[in-house]
C-alpha cells in the first residue's frame, strides 16, 4: 500500500498545499493553494486563524485522511 504525504507551506500571503503518494515512485496526487488566514494578536501580531484553517484544508483534503498521512510543514519567519 502506497504512503500518503502532505506538505504545507504556510506563507504570509498564501498557503500551498502538495498531496504525494509513495508508492514505487513518489506521484503527485493533488496540489492547491488558498489566502493564509490571518489574525491579530493581543499584542498586534499577526497569527494564522486556526479554524478557518482548518476548515481551508478540509475542504481539499478530508480531515479523515490525515490519520494516515505523513506530513511536512513550513512555517513562515512571522509565526516564530
Amino acid at each position: 500500500m502506497a504512503s500518503l504525504l502532505l506538505g504545507v507551506d504556510i506563507g504570509s500571503k498564501y498557503t500551498k498545499v502538495a498531496v504525494l503518494e509513495q508508492g514505487v515512485k513518489i506521484r503527485l496526487v493533488d496540489g492547491f493553494l488558498f489566502p493564509t488566514p490571518l489574525k491579530a494578536s493581543n499584542d498586534g501580531d499577526k497569527q494564522v486563524n486556526p479554524e478557518i484553517f482548518l476548515k481551508q484544508i478540509d475542504s481539499f483534503f478530508p480531515l479523515a485522511k490525515l490519520r494516515r498521512a505523513k506530513i511536512a510543514v513550513n512555517l513562515p519567519p512571522m509565526s516564530i
